[in-house]
């Protein structure tokens, strides 16, 4: 009988144990920081700015609008079907369980939809998540107008040459492997043994929560395969393209889209996220943060 209660206590025990070593590991591997944030944010949501520092893009003194020629019932109507298949009563109980934030279609020069959901409003700031990635592309491409980078066949390690004394390899990786994301960096995207949840050293967790981004891309991040040849969607590809613009342009990435950018034809500020105050390095893959426009 003893034994048997014994062999119960362990089987109790184990979770908790295995849960506080996973803990431990993770604290001393990534930071208490990582752990902490993976465990209180989990998932990315469009309210994560909040939790981070965040540097502000000022937007433009005078901006043009489009013209307004609303045709709120045709482009509802558009989203029939999917409100059907997915048993709501109507487009506006669809936008609001689906969590939308905020619906804007526009035709040429002309605004025929703008509405707004759960809360949110035109001057309301949302989580952008990847769609930063376009905005670090368009910089690259501003940046070789400026001179400032030569060229998208440029090695990587043209300017980030410390990468060559920890892997030679990384002289094969040109810019416009990381803009097409084949880069051959490795990513691990592994899961939980039989389950379908990510794995807590997920490089999209890890890329995200850890408190030391540029640390993580300067001594950590490696190679896997062959750059140039196999895709991998990997925000490693953009968080090193943030890093070749700052220090290409020796402003942050932030400072460069405003004055490229933002300041001249955008209309209201925006916030562009930091992984601590003290690393502050910005999250160029994805915590992008502006309000409706």
């Amino acid at each position: 009988m003893k034994i048997k209660k014994r062999i119960l206590s362990a089987l109790l025990l184990s979770p908790f144990l295995i849960l506080g070593v996973t803990v431990i590991f993770l604290s001393i591997r990534y930071s208490p920081t990582y752990v902490y944030r993976l465990i209180t944010m989990n998932i990315a949501d469009v309210y994560d700015y909040k939790h981070f520092e965040n540097h502000k893009i000022r937007g433009a003194e005078s901006a043009n609008r489009f013209i307004s020629q609303p045709k709120e019932e045709y482009i509802e109507s558009l989203f029939d079907d999917l409100v059907t298949k997915t048993g709501f009563n109507g487009f506006e109980e669809w936008a609001i369980e689906s969590q939308t934030t905020a619906l804007i279609v526009i035709q040429r020069d002309t605004m025929i939809y703008e509405k707004y959901f759960n809360g949110f409003g035109r001057d309301s700031y949302f989580h952008s998540q990847s769609m930063a990635k376009s905005f670090i592309s368009f910089l690259i491409g501003a940046a070789i107008e400026d001179d400032l980078i030569k060229s998208v066949d440029d090695p990587i390690t043209n300017y980030i040459p410390e990468l060559l004394e920890r892997d030679p390899r990384f002289h094969k990786i040109s810019i416009k492997n990381l803009l097409e994301m084949r880069s051959g960096l490795k990513y691990n995207t592994g899961l939980i043994p039989f389950t379908n949840i990510h794995a807590p050293w997920h490089d999209e967790a890890v890329g995200y929560y850890h408190p030391n981004v540029r640390k993580l891309l300067l001594e950590k991040v490696e190679i896997s395969s062959e750059p140039g040849k196999d895709f991998q969607y990997s925000n490693y590809n953009t968080s090193y393209l943030g890093l070749i613009i700052e220090r290409a342009t020796d402003v942050s990435v932030s400072k460069y889209l405003e004055q490229k950018l933002w300041s001249k034809i955008m209309e209201y500020d925006a916030l562009f996220s930091v992984d601590s105050e003290k690393s502050n390095f910005e999250y160029y893959a994805k915590p992008f943060d502006c309000p409706g426009d």
